[in-house]
């Protein structure tokens, strides 16, 4: 994985549906074993660069740094490049095998999904593909795992880590909103009360108290 210490940097960002990555696989990758399990897609997988994908990503840039803009038929012959080349090449196995995951695997373990995701700020859309599932089989799903509603679990979940984080932490209030998976302080705060009946700062106080 190639990190940036300092200075100026070039960001390309590549969007693909779950649609396009299934069709490819099935079409032109020979995936030797489709029993896979049921397990979850990771939310963040680094990507390691060959010098295959070096040079894949410097003709990508090279088509953006003409004039014209490249026409959509262009696009998706070399979004369908990238999507074979990881899945053929040995450099980025994790990755490889969330692509076969997507095209071969059909409900993945929906606990194991949001055990691993609830720290971040998905919505209940994203947790669901996550999970392999539409999302009105999603929100079905899950009431007969949880025996509750995505959001309260969701809610639940946050509250118990944030109330983790406050006791063995010296994390700011801000800082833990954004590690629950939460965008808005106040929005935090004000649940937090809600539940344990005091703020943040004062339930940390109490606690070393």
């Amino acid at each position: 994985m190639l990190k940036i210490q300092e200075g100026e940097f070039c960001a390309l960002l590549i969007f693909m549906p779950d649609e396009f990555i299934s069709t490819v696989i099935k079409t032109d990758v020979d995936v030797k074993d489709k029993s896979l399990q049921n397990q979850a897609i990771e939310s963040i997988i680094p990507i390691s660069l060959d010098q295959s994908l070096l040079d894949y990503f410097h003709s990508v840039l090279n088509y953006f740094s003409q004039s014209t803009t490249p026409s959509k038929s262009l696009l998706k012959v070399k979004l369908r490049e990238l999507v074979v080349n990881i899945a053929t090449g040995k450099t980025n196995p994790a990755l490889a095998e969330c692509f076969s995951k997507i095209a071969y695997c059909t409900k993945i373990d929906l606990k194991a999904v949001m055990e691993e995701n609830f720290t971040f700020n998905l919505n209940l859309t994203d947790f669901a593909r996550l999970s392999g599932r539409s999302l009105a089989t999603f929100h079905r799903d899950f009431a007969k795992t949880f025996q509750t509603s995505p959001g309260q679990w969701l809610k639940q979940k946050r509250l118990e880590y944030a109330k983790h984080l406050l006791e063995t932490t010296d994390l700011s209030v801000n800082e833990i909103t954004m590690e629950i998976g939460l965008e808005n302080t106040s929005h935090f705060i004000k649940i937090f009360k809600e539940c344990y009946n005091d703020s943040p700062l004062k339930y940390r106080k109490s606690a070393f108290a």
